[in-house]
């Protein structure tokens, strides 16, 4: 009962906003709505559809940066995911692993690996959507993604000391 008064009287003191009680909630990802977040990220495109899985897109940033965007965790059909993967790819032949492991350390906010059957560095973020995330939330975590695999990939590979 006490906790219940409290609860209340929280919530009393410190209104939601009228955008955070409307703003929608993606609890999944379809092949439609990726195709949507690309045309939300100004000057991207869309470059293939469905390489990676029924639910997958494959991009181009304004500045030729390619990533992809996978949906995880589908319904049979494979159409609804209830996480997404956003990656970017380089082509490597080798990586330092020192500098590899301490770009993890310096870019927290994705996961930066190697995969040498690929010949691939990546930089990627996953987001579960279980219980909602904004379009809004989900479109700053893949610009914070494309803000960092560049940093990371110069970094790992010794074009820069930051």
């Amino acid at each position: 009962m006490i906790r219940t008064a409290l609860v209340a009287l929280s919530l009393s003191l410190f209104p939601l906003s009228a955008s955070a009680q409307q703003a929608p909630m993606l609890t999944s990802v379809s092949p439609e709505m990726l195709e949507g977040l690309v045309a939300r990220m100004e000057g991207h495109s869309v470059a293939a559809l469905g390489e990676l899985g029924t639910t997958s897109v494959r991009a181009v940033s304004d500045s030729g940066l390619n990533y992809v965007l996978v949906g995880t965790s589908c319904d049979e059909v494979g159409t609804s995911c209830g996480g997404l993967d956003m990656k970017v790819y380089f082509a490597v032949e080798s990586v330092d692993y020192e500098r590899l492991n301490m770009a993890n350390l310096k870019w927290s906010a994705a996961s930066t690996w190697y995969d040498p059957d690929a010949g691939a560095l990546g930089v990627s973020t996953y987001m579960i959507l279980d219980y909602g995330q904004t379009v809004e939330n989900v479109e700053f975590a893949l610009k914070v993604l494309l803000s960092i695999a560049p940093e990371s990939f110069k970094y790992v590979m010794g074009q820069t000391e930051q």
